[in-house]
């Protein structure tokens, strides 16, 4: 497929989005402090729960996309299981359960030209770090997979009993995605991610 058809895919005005306001609500119950358990792990209410991204070419036109299917889990440190900063986080996401706005768009970024998703079908996050900087807010330090690509990345998030929330602008060449971000309207390098997860708990085993 030439890559002349992506450049004509992100000159398409969009008309819908593909996370919605009520979507981006978190929840209505009081927030709580981060509080693990032994013996459990947060894993993610995917009702209530997105992965979602924009890509942009040169200021011109965006497209927002998300993936509908992913596992996230927050797993307690076995010797100090109540304390968050020694907890670990993992990320799975299955690539071909991505979703644009433009359907001949979310085909294509399954293509080699960009995910290959038939070679590299999962990317994956497992942290190293997490560091409290006060209240609810925490850095996370970790390892992202993409494309069998790993780099170690850092990011700003809001973790507590209920939910995690963070923004991130991921730079899509590290990984080989996509074509190199040059010329005037070339697609952009950087692309924001926004995630929201719904915490639900289960047992460790």
């Amino acid at each position: 497929m030439p890559m002349s058809f992506i450049g004509a895919l992100l000159l398409v005005a969009c008309t819908t989005t593909v996370i919605s306001d009520q979507e981006r609500a978190l929840p209505s119950t009081q927030n709580q402090a981060l509080d693990l358990q032994d013996g459990e792990v947060l894993t993610a209410d995917m009702e209530q729960s997105f992965i979602a991204f924009v890509g942009s070419k040169s200021n011109i036109i965006s497209h927002e996309g998300r993936f509908h299917s992913f596992d996230v889990r927050i797993t307690p440190d076995s010797v100090d299981p109540r304390n968050p900063e020694r907890a670990s986080v993992e990320v799975t996401i299955d690539i071909e359960s991505i979703e644009t706005d433009a359907p001949g768009l979310t085909t294509h970024l399954k293509s080699a030209d960009f995910f290959s998703v038939d070679q590299y079908p999962q990317a994956r996050f497992t942290s190293v770090s997490i560091r409290r900087e006060s209240g609810e807010n925490y850095i996370v330090e970790g390892d992202l997979t993409i494309r069998n690509v790993t780099e170690r990345i850092s990011f700003a998030a809001v973790i507590t009993s209920q939910y995690m929330t963070m923004s991130y602008d991921l730079d899509r060449t590290m990984f080989g995605v996509g074509p190199p971000a040059e010329g005037v309207a070339a697609i952009d390098a950087l692309v924001p991610l926004e995630v929201k997860i719904v915490f639900q708990r289960d047992s460790a085993s």
